[in-house]
């Protein structure tokens, strides 16, 4: 029943190794997964399923020693097919003894889960993509209100001084009354490119309506906040010019009270 079990699993494949790591048994779930068929992989150390810099590493013959320490030895990772290309495995090696505790060999079993793993590396790859178009301005490439909220709240809750600055462009109605939207647009994109330009590091600038722009400077004192906001005013591309007002947080200011 044993021996029919072992050869009938078509989706794990299921290796006994002998004391040194090396294979004895290799069902064909084993050689559809990995490429080997049994008499190619028969005596060859199980080494040879990784990839080189975990070989390098020496991470099969950690993974043997950990087994053999607690009986049981569980990962996911990397490993290689015959033809030398990788699938992302869920491998379990259980160390085997004899009945007087003498260690006889191991059973290793594998899943090939590269398709789960592309599936959830796909899904992340789409959460982060709609994480970043809500926290970005689509015309302005600056940050949004959501994102500009988010920050908020975080400075608050580091309870350290810092400071916002508000700035609002003068007279652009006046710019898309005489050469249009899409002019007004252009002038836009080219502020908060100028202005996201001259930023430090940690610094946020987030679009917060039509013309009006807030900066967000962490740990930042009231002095160094209007250096800052006088910087970003007078790099304002011509012909635009700008108004721009800053406060400091001190404890017990909400965000309303700043703006």
């Amino acid at each position: 029943m044993y021996r029919r079990l072992f050869a009938s699993l078509t989706d794990c494949a299921v290796m006994l190794l002998d004391t040194d790591g090396r294979f004895t048994a290799w069902n064909h779930g084993a050689e559809l997964i990995k490429g080997y068929t049994a008499d190619e992989i028969a005596g060859e150390h199980f080494s040879i399923l990784y990839p080189p810099e975990a070989v390098v590493a020496g991470h099969p013959d950690n993974e043997l020693a950990l087994a053999r320490a607690s009986g049981r030895y569980e990962e996911e990772g990397w490993r290689v097919r015959k033809d030398g290309t990788r699938f992302w495995g869920h491998v379990v090696i259980v160390a085997m003894y004899s009945s007087d505790g003498s260690l006889e060999g191991y059973g290793k079993f594998t899943r090939d889960l590269t398709e789960r793993m592309q599936s959830e590396q796909q899904a992340a790859n789409t959460l982060a993509l709609l994480r970043a178009t809500a926290e970005t301005d689509s015309l302005t490439g600056a940050s949004t209100r959501r994102a500009l909220d988010a920050a908020l709240g975080e400075c608050i809750r580091a309870a350290r001084p810092f400071c916002v600055a508000l700035f609002d462009l003068d007279h652009f109605k006046q710019v898309n009354d005489e050469f249009g939207h899409a002019a007004g647009d252009n002038l836009l994109r080219r502020v908060s490119g100028v202005w996201r330009g001259g930023l430090r590091a940690g610094d946020l600038l987030a679009r917060y309506g039509g013309e009006e722009f807030v900066l967000l400077l962490a740990d930042c004192q009231l002095s160094q906040g209007v250096t800052i906001a006088e910087r970003l005013r007078r790099s304002t591309p011509a012909p635009c010019k700008c108004s721009a007002g800053v406060a400091v947080w001190s404890p017990g200011m909400t965000p309303d009270d700043l703006m």
